[in-house]
């Protein structure tokens, strides 16, 4: 690291650029022509809705992702970072959102992994050495409390978020991403990161800040910029940044700014599900929200917002501290999935590899996984009505396969959420919960997955929550719209304006 009595000379040249930087992902272009530089003790913070490009941009720093076009210079120099490897040999390290941390490990050996001090005999580590160089990198940011012998598994998230920033300052470290580092955190652990963040600043380390929360950009910038639609569309100083003008620049001028509700909903329909006062340890506070039959209700939230966690706690996998659910007129038992399965409840989740599909099993096995009971006797799978009923639900949706034999992990992102669709229709569902529904699925499959929703709702009188960090999205498709901030929802409208759902998303409390 850039010693503190250099800084001064350090923060007068960039010590890393990238210029002219795109990348495209098959027909999306993720990345257009955008250049940034941050200096060595300077924080650049990286703004945008979903889908701005802001991750692609840290990716291809941090070598995990080539440009398809672009320079990048380190010290002046062109470099060449086609790998992490290539990356940390220049001094580049990132601390990613989802902690790359062994947790059944503990913190001393967290900190060094990889880097392990070796003794004069070929293989064996040097344990004295380890804890006294772990210890010297934590005193060096403040972090003296942390027990160097706690496996990182029992530690709170902030603690873990600063085991993994402290691995990644190994000696050379000259710039550091953080890509959403405080999103699962509370406020009170979020303050404490931004004070750590500060301190390797300090340092003369440059941080590139990659957030959706306002207020922590403004608090710890230095300069802000904006990305909208995979381009640089705005850059300003602290003392020029405002949250009016991020928000704005962050939407656009051309964006859509209402939307017409595609169905009118009467006072009266009938309610599916009502939440009232919802608490849970992970983000959710005192929440209440109304879903009725034959309606698509929209719930948007930025990271952090509550927003992640609402749906796999209404599905039973998260078990809330307080609160009810009532579905039909009776309290659901909180926590369960087979009581929210039984009442007629399915859900879509945000990580369909990692939390819905069984990727090497068929597309057959994968639709049918929810409805093995009732097409088995006796304890055993009828197998022409297995086949019958994932045949019928592929067909249905159209899921482009040869064989609805083959492994799902052989379909598109677009054709893997069809499969999830199709495996809660087939259970005959009345209340339809989906995260995120669209995320990594091309246009045409994006498209045809409204339309879907749209149907089931306004035609099959299927109660649908749709839940998504795209504000568009949610405007598009949406009958009513809620919005969650600090894990309460700040606005609850039918048709608002796009200015109206980032306001209560980003800036303050609406009714």
């Amino acid at each position: 690291m850039v010693a503190i009595d250099q800084q001064d000379r350090a923060r007068k040249s960039p010590i890393l650029q990238l210029k002219s930087i795109s990348k495209r992902y098959g027909g999306v272009q993720a990345l257009s022509d955008v250049s940034i530089e941050v200096n060595a003790g300077e924080i650049l913070c990286l703004v945008g809705e979903n889908g701005a490009g802001k991750s692609t941009l840290a990716a291809i720093a941090s070598g995990l992702v080539s440009s398809d076009s672009g320079q990048i210079f380190v010290d002046g120099e062109e470099v060449v970072l086609n790998s992490p490897r290539a990356a940390e040999i220049a001094g580049i390290r990132l601390a990613s959102q989802e902690l790359q941390l062994c947790p059944e490990l503990d913190v001393m050996t967290n900190v060094l992994l990889g880097h392990y001090p070796r003794k004069k005999i070929p293989f064996l580590v040097d344990y004295a050495s380890m804890k006294r160089k772990a210890k010297e990198r934590l005193s060096s940011l403040g972090l003296e409390d942390i027990d160097l012998s706690q496996n990182v598994g029992e530690m709170p998230v902030v603690y873990r978020a600063f085991v993994q920033i402290a691995r990644s300052l190994t000696p050379g470290a000259k710039v550091l991403i953080t890509d959403e580092p405080t999103a699962p955190m509370s406020d009170i652990e979020a303050t404490r990161l931004l004070k750590l963040l500060k301190t390797i600043c300090d340092q003369g380390v440059g941080i590139i800040f990659v957030s959706h929360r306002l207020d922590e950009v403004l608090n710890i910038a230095d300069r802000v910029v904006v990305l909208r639609d995979g381009k640089l569309v705005d850059e300003m100083s602290k003392s020029e940044g405002n949250k009016e003008r991020i928000v704005s620049s962050m939407l656009g001028h051309t964006s859509v700014d209402s939307v017409k509700a595609s169905s009118t909903i009467s006072a009266d329909s009938e309610i599916a599900m009502k939440v009232e006062n919802l608490t849970t340890a992970n983000g959710i506070f005192d929440t209440n929200l109304t879903l009725k039959y034959g309606e698509i209700l929209g719930v948007y939230g930025i990271a952090g917002s509550g927003r992640d966690s609402l749906g796999m706690t209404l599905f039973g996998s998260n078990k809330p501290t307080s609160g009810r659910i009532i579905v039909g007129g009776e309290e659901l038992k909180l926590g369960s999935i087979k009581s929210t399965m039984d009442i007629g409840i399915g859900y879509v989740p945000a990580e369909r590899r990692a939390q819905g599909l069984l990727l090497e099993r068929s597309i057959k096995e994968n639709i049918t996984l929810a409805f093995l009971r009732k097409l088995s006797k006796r304890g055993l799978i009828q197998a022409r009505s297995e086949t019958s009923s994932g045949q019928l639900w592929a067909d249905n949706l159209s899921i482009k396969t040869e064989n609805i034999e083959n492994a799902v992990l052989s379909l598109s992102g677009g054709n893997q959420q069809k499969v999830l669709l199709s495996r809660w229709l087939l259970t005959g569902c009345r209340i339809l919960i989906l995260d995120d529904p669209t995320r990594g699925v091309d246009i045409g499959s994006k498209l045809e997955i409204y339309e879907l929703l749209q149907k089931l709702a306004h035609d099959e009188k299927v109660a649908v929550l749709v839940i998504s960090s795209d504000i568009e999205e949610v405007l598009k498709i949406s009958d009513r719209i809620e919005v969650m901030r600090n894990g309460k929802i700040t606005l609850s409208k039918t048709n608002p304006t796009q200015q109206e759902v980032a306001r209560a998303a980003y800036l303050e409390e609406a009714s």
